[in-house]
């Protein structure tokens, strides 16, 4: 009878004590869980800041009556955008009160229709919506204190944005607020009563909130009914049981070594953390062993991230292999500590004081990573840090930087002091002046002209006259530098060169563009490259190709075998000789031989045109169309 009674005791105590440590566990790594899904929420509020600070999209956002190109540019960006940020589980939508229609992924929509499929209601504050595979939730700017006429629709792919929740097999999570709850494993509403006890996590910026319902609870509930029912009956069998319990000692152990393993500390995530001003110092048992090895006042924080942020994605995965090809040039470097910041940046911590080294080693690390990889980077360098809570101070500091990149398009690194003797108020980025040389060189003046439109169509006419010189002397540079490559193929006679100097003596936005526009329709009427007979050959059985099989759904691989090229040979000398690249060209005759056939049939169906065109949808074809007409084919047949 004492041993029974002892032997009840000790497994009472034992259960209760593990079961209180087990669910002080459990929340840990629930709240690690939702740190996860957090970072994804910055991420998608950044990703709307940036669609909404966007240097040429912002028209639709700051104006109240945006342009017709506005929502088309918007929609080209936003549609770039969401192929990249549908890899991390969500995608966006946009729209305006004032407007009719919302843009998302597939085009333009009636706002009223599309947010009634989505079973919203544009007066709510927020919403939630439960699909099959996705959650769509319905934010209006007004929540974030900016512009009330804007409202977002954000898609969670629920196997993507929370593959963390989905493949939890410790409890259940469910979404909402505090009027409607949903499974977010299975599209089904719950009663609030149903998870009474919850653990709440707050999304501030989604405007909902996460419920964690731990199921062991009903686990161990049931297991203490069990053990004490088999304790009383295995009594007798003392050493039977005792037996039992040393075999499973040792997965016992290994299992709580595991729920150790999910509550230690990530050292380099609170190194994050703290360098964005995330969480302060006081925050954390610790940042990552090398840093406090390393760390002195005179250490410099070094940022770099892609010179530009706004070409295709697949820049990004350029990024990562470079970004690894750094962390290798300095993995046995003991004066250095690296934090990774974004899919688009990484900081590095080192000890170095001076400048000169420190721009000599990082120009030679981002040019070869421009030699090897063809991805542009570019690094900015902090002052000293004097004091260890100045950190996230001088991270601002190399943000600042950066934000003067276009001014100095030959350097691969930036100190503050540059900023101070190099100011230019009017400037256009790298990728924009080469793609104006290269639609130049090429003899495409309307091509030319949409560039300089975008160049000039947000300047400020009331612009200081010192600051209209500084930008007439940029784009003196601009033409020098085709004059130059002209020269160099023997394109252009001498005596035959327009006088560029002209554009440096106007003293106004609208002389400049005129004088710019009349000096580069003279250079592309001019400008005369002779083909070989071999080019000219070529370009005739490209443009045969073309007419033979444009309603084939076709690619540049195709064209490369009919050739008998290799495809990165037939991709340079297409743009060579057909004066751009294969996908536009393609595009374009392809919408040219369309309007024929809508000039001549304006009853055709869409779907039917767009097959015979080689495009695998209508939604393809529809958006090909818009791309280059500005209109659906529909409301161009209205035009005729």
């Amino acid at each position: 009878m004492l041993f029974l009674i002892i032997f009840i005791i000790f497994t009472l105590n034992t259960f209760f004590k593990e079961k209180s440590n087990y669910i002080a566990k459990d929340t840990l790594r629930a709240e690690k869980i939702f740190d996860n899904i957090k970072l994804k929420e910055e991420l998608i509020f950044t990703s709307m800041e940036d669609l909404k600070n966007n240097y040429t999209k912002s028209n639709y956002f700051s104006s109240e009556n945006p342009t017709s190109y506005d929502v088309l540019t918007l929609l080209s960006l936003l549609q770039i955008k969401n192929n990249f940020y549908s890899q991390m589980g969500y995608q966006l939508e946009v729209g305006k009160s004032t407007l009719p229609s919302v843009l998302t992924n597939n085009g333009t929509y009636d706002k009223n229709l599309y947010l009634k499929n989505l079973n919203f209601n544009e007066n709510s504050n927020s919403f939630l919506s439960m699909g099959k595979k996705d959650i769509y939730l319905y934010l209006q700017n007004k929540n974030f204190n900016q512009n009330p006429s804007i409202f977002w629709i954000i898609t969670l792919d629920k196997n993507s944005f929370f593959k963390e929740i989905s493949g939890d097999t410790y409890g259940k999570w469910y979404i909402g607020d505090d009027k409607q709850i949903s499974s977010i494993n299975k599209n089904t509403p719950v009663q609030l009563s149903a998870i009474k006890g919850a653990l709440k996590f707050k999304l501030n910026i989604l405007k909902v909130n996460l419920y964690y319902v731990p199921n062991h609870i009903l686990l161990f509930d049931h297991f203490f009914k069990e053990i004490f029912k088999i304790s009383i009956i295995l009594l007798s069998f003392y050493f039977i049981i005792s037996y039992i319990i040393t075999l499973l000692e040792k997965p016992l152990n290994k299992m709580g070594e595991q729920i150790n393993t999910l509550a230690l500390v990530d050292r380099r995530k609170n190194l994050r953390d703290f360098i964005l001003g995330i969480k302060k110092f006081y925050d954390f048992n610790g940042l990552t062993k090398k840093l406090e090895n390393i760390y002195n006042p005179n250490c410099k924080l070094v940022l770099i991230e892609i010179f530009d942020t706004d070409t295709d994605e697949l820049q990004y995965e350029d990024f990562a292999l470079a970004r690894d090809y750094l962390k290798n040039s300095f993995i046995n470097n003991d004066d250095c500590e690296y934090v990774d910041i974004d899919y688009k940046s990484i900081l590095f911590i080192i000890t170095e004081e001076n400048s000169d080294v420190i721009e000599k080693g990082y120009n030679y690390l981002l040019e070869n990573i421009f030699e090897k990889y063809k991805v542009k980077l570019i690094a900015s360098v902090s002052d000293p840090i004097k004091s260890f809570n100045d950190f996230p101070k001088k991270y601002m500091e190399c943000k600042r930087i950066l934000t003067n990149k276009y001014l100095f398009k030959d350097k691969y690194i930036l100190f503050d002091n540059q900023l101070q003797r190099n100011k230019i108020s009017i400037f256009y980025s790298i990728e924009i002046e080469n793609k104006l040389a290269s639609k130049i060189l090429n003899q495409n003046f309307l091509g030319s002209k949409k560039i300089i439109d975008d160049i000039f169509c947000d300047l400020n006419l009331d612009t200081d006259e010192y600051k209209i010189k500084e930008f007439g002397g940029l784009l003196y540079n601009t033409l020098s530098r085709v004059l130059i490559q002209m020269k160099e193929t023997n394109s252009l006679e001498e005596e035959n060169y327009p006088p560029i100097e002209e554009i440096l003596k106007v003293k106004t936005i609208p002389e400049i563009k005129i004088i710019l526009l009349n000096i580069v329709e003279n250079i592309c009427k001019q400008k005369k490259e002779p083909e070989s007979l071999e080019e000219v050959f070529i370009k005739l059985k490209i443009e045969t190709f073309i007419e033979k099989n444009y309603h084939l759904d076709f690619s540049l691989e195709d064209l490369a075998d009919h050739l008998g090229l290799s495809f990165k040979y037939t991709s340079i000398l297409f743009k060579k000789i057909m004066g751009d690249n294969f996908k536009n060209h393609v595009n374009l005759y392809r919408v040219s031989k369309a309007k024929e056939v809508l000039s001549e049939n304006e009853n055709v169906k869409i779907k039917d045109l767009a097959e015979s065109l080689g495009f695998n949808s209508s939604n393809t074809f529809i958006k090909v169309f818009k791309k280059y007409e500005g209109v659906s084919p529909t409301q161009w047949i209205g035009t005729l």
